[in-house]
């Protein structure tokens, strides 16, 4: 045994003692953990709405009060219409880039609920930052608005950080998976309604001011909720020595469980033991982030949140409008009912995440990702058609309409893979000591994939080449970037819980977690 266990980190000399806390009952959910879970995962609603806000950029009414040429339907924006409007989702996720660190930093240090309040009060003043924007002087309007998504970055930035570590931390392990789905799904529902909001309000001249003052009411319901209800992480408790209060936090989440003295009392052990471990290992700084098995862990989660940013997701969010207005379809009508399916795909992730696997969904996903993808440049480059410009030839608009339907399709893909995949993967891969700052280096991999894909890369060469070349480098962007993340960089994590990630990221016996049990 003594010879096995030298070679072999993964086996425990412990494990035959360990086996009543580790493979013991978990806690089931009650009330008081749903809906502590529920104002963790709504989170996602507030990104979600900032998201659905890029439509506002071809709403008329917006366009003449911040002196930007209004769109003809059929023609694509110009290249310096496209390079100021780019500016407005460049600037709110380079903030949320600069302020992920701190979120991971105040987290690890004092509690996650601190962050989550931050969060929420920034957005919102981000929020109504932008509702008065040119109120005051009309031709600083503009910068106004850049201002307003500089604040709600930074909020943002602790959002994305914080929310969905929070999810997991307090999700029981079988619901941790759909946890993380559903702060997916409430992105979904964010981007949506404001997408709806912006399709009522679209003739109304004052609507695009509502559509940014929506964005407070959600941050209002988060503050309040996290004020008076929602517990303070286990794990970050156990982690600063407050092990009293850790418990009493433990036994509200388990209450009505079967045995639920014993299921808290071993959650407790678990967490103990894998603090123990961690503090043993280091001090938790960020250097610590790059040591063992901490750096596969960072190497896996913020290659991931990168590589669903290569994806093109947010080429087809920020600037859907535009895209189907160039294509010579209704823009509104078409983004809204993109955003629709979006939403309603993201539920057949939550049913389907825990029963697949991370790994195997993603893997699948990038390949179909790269195939539709590749459909697309054989159908332009195969008929030589122009999709952007508009004629009366009836096989340029066939085209138009496949590339269109063809959206639709690497809409449904990611939502039911990346989508999700994207949160899961990041904020359930490290130990409890660095979890916040290793989730904000994966925040900032995110943010930085988001501004060099999403928002400039690929609209701006297609706004200065052609679809074909455009599709090109998508293509082999995901190819590099995308497939070999998926295939080589993820072990499987379903079902495992949070303590023993860090074995599974010792890529024990080929990264397989059961065999790391």
């Amino acid at each position: 045994m003594d010879s096995v266990s030298k070679v072999d980190p993964c086996i425990n000399d412990n494990k035959v003692e360990d086996d009543d806390f580790h493979n013991s009952e978990e806690r089931r959910l009650n009330f008081y953990s749903v809906l502590a879970i529920f104002v963790a995962v709504f989170g996602g609603i507030l990104f979600g709405l900032d998201i659905g806000t890029a439509s506002i950029t071809s709403m008329n009414y917006f366009r003449e009060a911040m002196g930007i040429p209004i769109q003809v339907s059929g023609h694509p924006d110009s290249s310096a219409v496209v390079k100021q409007i780019s500016m407005f989702p460049i600037v709110f996720h380079i903030t949320t880039l600069c302020g992920a660190p701190f979120a991971g930093r105040i987290s690890d240090r004092y509690g996650r609920k601190p962050v989550i309040l931050i969060a929420a009060t920034l957005f919102c003043i981000g929020a109504f930052w932008q509702v008065l924007a040119g109120l005051v002087d009309r031709s600083f309007g503009w910068t106004s608005i850049l201002l307003g998504r500089v604040v709600g970055g930074f909020g943002n930035g602790f959002i994305l950080t914080i929310m969905p570590v929070y999810a997991s931390e307090l999700a029981p392990t079988k619901y941790r998976g759909m946890t993380i789905t559903a702060f997916q799904f409430f992105i979904t529902i964010g981007i949506f309604l404001m997408t709806l909001i912006n399709y009522g309000l679209d003739k109304v001249s004052w609507g695009w001011r509502l559509g940014f003052g929506v964005q407070a009411i959600p941050c209002i319901f988060v503050m309040l909720m996290t004020s008076l209800f929602l517990p303070e992480s286990p794990r970050y408790l156990v982690q600063r020595n407050r092990d009293e209060d850790a418990v009493l936090a433990l036994h509200r989440l388990a209450k009505g469980s079967p045995n639920e003295e014993v299921v808290a009392k071993n959650e407790l052990l678990r967490i103990q033991e894998e603090v123990m471990n961690t503090k043993m290992a280091g001090n938790g700084s960020w250097a610590e982030l790059f040591q063992g098995s901490n750096f596969a862990s960072l190497l896996c989660g913020a290659s991931v949140a990168f590589s669903q940013q290569v994806t093109g997701i947010n080429w087809f969010m920020n600037y859907a409008t535009q895209l189907f207005s160039a294509l010579g379809f209704a823009p509104f009508t078409f983004d809204l009912l993109l955003k629709m399916v979006n939403m309603l795909s993201t539920i057949v992730a939550i049913c389907i995440v825990e029963r697949i696997g991370r790994k195997s969904m993603i893997v699948h996903g990038t390949i179909a990702v790269i195939l539709v993808y590749v459909v697309m440049f054989v159908v332009i480059e195969g008929t030589g058609v122009d999709i952007t410009v508009s004629t009366p030839d009836s096989l340029e608009r066939t085209v138009q309409t496949f590339f269109v339907a063809m959206i639709f399709v690497y809409q449904i893909i990611f939502a039911v893979t990346w989508g999700p995949i994207g949160f899961i993967i990041p904020a359930e891969s490290f130990p409890t000591r660095v979890r916040g700052k290793g989730m904000s280096v994966a925040i900032v991999a995110n943010m930085v994939g988001n501004i060099g894909f999403g928002d400039f890369g690929y609209q701006n060469l297609n706004a200065v080449s052609s679809m074909s070349i455009t599709l090109i480098v998508v293509i082999v962007a995901n190819v590099l970037f995308v497939f070999t993340t998926a295939v080589f960089l993820v072990p499987e994590t379903k079902g495992v819980v949070l303590e023993d990630i860090p074995i599974v990221f010792g890529y024990c016996r080929g990264g397989d977690s059961l065999g790391c049990q």
